[in-house]
């Protein structure tokens, strides 16, 4: 609903601005830093290229947390970035220098059409299922093209208690977490109060995502013989933080050999 583009800015805006604050308040992506460490570490990227981004997703809760040496650069890009004054500030993940920074391509990015300018690891947090099959498979083989590493992560599985969960709880959800979303915009509170759009989107839109995302072995079929056999595939189910739900995720990790290849054309 929200991706439509008859849907007014300024509710896109509300929406996507509390799913990145849920993301940051309950930390429920921190288990996906394990994974993309361990990709991040196996290429040697030190920038990460976060495809369809909202508001910011989960980075600035999770963007502290990545266990590897050296800085590490956060780019956050969409198909329709937000105006760089309604930006998510605060992508820091830490005060330390080692922290990674995060900023925002303000030019739009179509997932399925890497700019030849944009590299590094790339990741997709709860966006993945937007694609149908053979669209997730043009987007995968955009980062095997580049040689680069590629995480999915999404918060959502195809459950029916799980979706009706959501159908149910998650507009109770915004209406009492809303008043804590920062910045402050008497939008949000006409969308969400006068007008429960956002509520009721963030009702409809679980549930669908939930119908819509990928099993794990899914995944693994989309991904399927892109790279030749220089690519390593894994998928799985992490538990999700605090909440009764599992992250399901998709690790797309290139050889030597593929990123030398990238790197020569």
């Amino acid at each position: 609903m929200h991706d439509s583009p008859i849907c007014p800015g300024s509710l896109r805006a509300a929406f996507q601005e509390f799913l990145a604050f849920f993301a940051h308040a309950t930390g429920v992506f921190d288990p996906a830093a394990p994974v993309l460490s361990s990709v991040l570490r196996g290429t040697g990227a030190r920038t990460i290229v976060d495809l369809c981004s909202g508001a910011g997703g989960p980075w600035p809760a999770l963007a502290g947390k990545l266990a590897v040496p050296g800085h590490v650069r956060v780019l956050l890009t969409d198909m329709r970035p937000p105006r760089p004054a309604g930006a998510r500030a605060g992508c820091r993940g830490s005060a330390e220098s080692a922290a990674p920074d995060c900023s925002y391509n303000h030019e739009p990015v179509d997932a399925l059409a890497l700019p030849a300018d944009i590299s590094g690891a790339f990741t997709l947090f709860s966006s993945f299922h937007h694609f149908d099959k053979d669209a997730a498979a043009r987007l995968l083989d955009g980062a095997v093209r580049k040689g680069a590493g590629i995480c999915v992560f999404e918060a959502t599985s195809r459950n029916p208690a799980t979706a009706l969960l959501l159908l149910f709880l998650a507009p109770f959800a915004v209406l009492a977490m809303t008043p804590w979303v920062k910045p402050f915009r008497w939008s949000r509170l006409f969308w969400t109060y006068c007008v429960p759009a956002v509520p009721l989107m963030m009702g409809f839109d679980g549930m669908v995502s939930c119908l819509r995302t990928y099993t794990p072995e899914e995944m693994l079929g989309i991904s399927s013989g892109l790279g030749g056999g220089t690519y390593t595939w894994e998928a799985g189910r992490i538990p999700a933080r605090g909440l009764p739900a599992s992250i399901t995720y998709l690790a797309g990790l290139p050889s030597k050999q593929a990123q030398a290849q990238a790197g020569a054309v």
